[in-house]
């Protein structure tokens, strides 16, 4: 933690996440009534907290807000009838989590805990991408333009990354469009093709013993001491979006 003596909240969001844990693991419906009224009490302290030049620097308050999230998704009954939605299913707080690390990231106040925050909703906006509806990419949207000091967009590989922006690309042309050109689908095809052979080696190598102590990409799959894997894991080759006209 940034400071010695953590915010409020923090300890009210721990202490109502707790709760409504062991509410849902030992089915007592009592824990839980004491954990919203702490968890209302938390909402209120951090929103103060928000409000304060200095506290809200503080590791403590972004702790809290991402261990609030982390309360709704115990208290939150699952419901049939509702649409998909990872971002609420994971981490009601994602959206707000990433524009808090950016306001860190512009008064130099991030440090190893925004790290491991920003992986967290990383893997919430990709699992948020193939998982939800066509076209709903709002959160990778917003992933993708975070600019910090240790991280530009997601915490992922470049060839990961590269897959995501394909379907997006691919998924806003059929939207748009329906079927398109064919000269703008051939691009896009060649485009696919190119990071399925990437996927593959991937795949392949994961397949594959490694020594101990061999360097890894793809967060940790593939052995890159190898020229070639190094060369695939390192890519920056991003699929790029054409204009597809009205």
């Amino acid at each position: 933690m940034s400071s010695a003596t953590p915010a409020g909240c923090f300890h009210d969001a721990l202490n109502a996440t707790a709760l409504a844990s062991s509410s849902r693991q030992l089915n007592q419906p009592d824990l839980m009534v004491q954990a919203i009224r702490v968890y209302g009490k938390a909402i209120t302290g951090l929103n103060e907290a928000l409000q304060s030049p200095v506290a809200s620097r503080d590791d403590s308050v972004l702790v809290a807000l991402f261990v609030l999230g982390l309360f709704e998704v115990i208290a939150a009954r699952p419901s049939q009838s509702r649409s998909a939605n990872v971002e609420a299913s994971c981490h009601p707080h994602s959206e707000g989590g990433l524009a808090m690390l950016q306001y860190r990231s512009g008064v130099m106040a991030n440090g190893n805990i925004d790290k491991v925050i920003l992986a967290f909703f990383s893997f919430v906006a990709l699992s948020d991408c193939f998982m939800t509806y066509p076209g709903d990419f709002l959160l990778w949207s917003k992933l993708r333009t975070l600019t910090t000091p240790t991280a530009d967009g997601p915490c992922f590989e470049p060839l990961l990354c590269r897959a995501v922006e394909f379907k997006i690309v691919a998924e806003e042309m059929m939207t748009r469009n329906g079927l398109a050109a064919g000269s703008t689908m051939f691009t896009l095809l060649e485009s696919g093709m190119r990071i399925i052979e990437d996927l593959k080696t991937v795949a392949e190598h994961q397949l594959s013993q490694k020594a101990p102590g061999n360097r890894t990409g793809f967060n940790g799959v593939v052995d890159v001491s190898l020229g070639s894997n190094a060369l695939i894991a390192s890519t920056g080759r991003y699929f790029q979006a054409w204009d597809l006209g009205p």
